[in-house]
């Protein structure tokens, strides 16, 4: 009883994906024929660096340019705290929380 179930079940499979296994076949059949490459990456690489001239290949470097960072002046800030705190400098106004 168990070999007639899978009998039928693989009977089933195989009529199921015979028409997508001819499918793919055909398909195949009309892909291009490309050969494979014969060199690695790091090849062909070296290769196209070769082919630069030094010129071109500077000329796409781009240059990085720096500036100051504006800092804070811890004492400054801590003079104008304690002017508040005193009450010599007293808020504008602008600030006021």
């Amino acid at each position: 009883m168990v070999e007639d179930a899978y009998g039928h079940a693989i009977g089933d499979v195989f009529f199921a994906v015979s028409p997508l296994a001819l499918v793919t076949l055909i398909a195949i059949i009309f892909l291009p024929n490309i050969p494979l490459s014969s060199k690695s990456n790091a090849e062909r690489l070296a290769e196209q660096s070769k082919k630069l001239p030094a010129e071109s290949a500077g000329a796409t470097l781009v240059e990085v340019s720096t500036g100051a960072i504006p800092m804070i002046d811890v004492d400054a800030a801590e003079r104008a705290a304690a002017e508040r705190d005193r009450g010599e400098n007293p808020p504008t106004g602008r600030d006021s929380r």
